[in-house]
């Protein structure tokens, strides 16, 4: 048969004298998120009549087509699979499309974060959003934050006071550095903003679907790709063959692990427990707001943390 494809169609031209059909296994039904208008899908020539083929060479259309479109829908092809989303993954999935790159994002959690987690965004990074127009956006959602950039210590919240905060030799003009400005904004704030920005700018982003497991494709330095076994949110597996993976699933990241990529350095610093709860202490800390308090208590010495400046705070703690 001649058999072609383009991203919108397949066209199967049968033959002039028809074989006898042969029994094809029922193909399984594809999962529900598979983009075949993105990218152009080649089939492999079919062989003469007198080739060792799997398949009778003469196959009908029909059960040829259900053939062919599961395995299409079994495959999916992208130039970058990014496997995390959180601020790394999407952030990538933002970057990728600035630059016209076309990229699967996969998050095993159906949602974002719902920890505050990290909250400084340092210049660098806004300098890099602002280039690509989603620094307004990033600004909105760290607003509550805006006056909260200094630090603070003592005994007890009531008892603490401001601490001075400057450089060896004074406050640089920022202004005068970059057009950007350093913000607060808490993970579980700032994520969903990322994600609304990067599906709206073309991003394929599948929260709520696990890799679980990658393979390089080639031999030793001919490497040409990396191919993931991803299982959906009803459970379907299927693959995503990429020329580029970003793993960005966190610093016990398994994708790094089932790649034997190994870590370096100094190892764990140390141990806390993060005890994240919500109090109204905007009267307690007017005149006095912080970033960060450090408790010099012997009974619980540790940190706290605003998140929102009002009612949302995480004590930090060693043990």
């Amino acid at each position: 048969h001649a058999v072609t494809s383009s991203p919108v169609s397949l066209l199967i031209h049968p033959p002039s004298s028809p074989a006898p059909s042969p029994t094809l296994p029922d193909a399984p039904s594809p999962p529900p998120r598979t983009r075949l208008s993105s990218h152009t899908v080649h089939l492999p020539t079919p062989r003469p009549p007198q080739c060792a083929t799997p398949f009778p060479c003469a196959l009908p259309p029909l059960p040829f087509a259900v053939y062919v479109v599961h395995m299409m829908y079994n495959v999916h092809q992208t130039p970058v699979l990014i496997v995390g989303g959180g601020l790394v993954g999407l952030s990538a999935s933002l970057f990728l499309s600035y630059h016209g790159v076309e990229s699967i994002l996969v998050e095993r959690h159906e949602g974002t974060s719902p920890q505050p987690k990290a909250r400084r965004i340092n210049l660098r990074t806004m300098e890099a959003f602002r280039q690509i127009g989603v620094d307004g956006e990033v600004n909105e959602a760290a607003a509550a934050l805006a006056d909260f950039q200094g630090m603070a210590a003592g005994p007890t919240l009531a008892q603490a006071r401001p601490l001075p905060w400057n450089f060896p030799d004074g406050m640089p003009d920022w202004d005068a550095i970059s057009p950007a400005q350093s913000c607060l904004c808490a993970q579980d704030l700032l994520e969903p903003v990322l994600r609304g920005l990067a599906a709206g700018r073309g991003g394929d982003l599948r929260f709520g679907a696990e890799v679980t497991d990658t393979e390089l494709t080639g031999a030793g330095a001919d490497t040409d790709g990396v191919t993931a076994t991803v299982r959906g949110p009803d459970g379907t597996r299927y693959r995503i063959r990429a020329a580029y993976l970003i793993a960005a699933d966190g610093a016990r990241s398994p994708v790094r692990e089932r790649l034997g990529i190994a870590r370096s350095g100094r190892g764990t610093l140390g141990r806390f427990v993060n005890v994240y709860f919500r109090a109204d202490l905007a009267d307690l800390i007017r005149g006095r707001e912080f970033n960060l308090c450090q408790i010099e208590h012997p009974l619980a010495p540790g940190a706290i943390l605003s998140i929102n400046g009002t009612d949302r705070w995480i004590f930090s703690t060693q043990v």
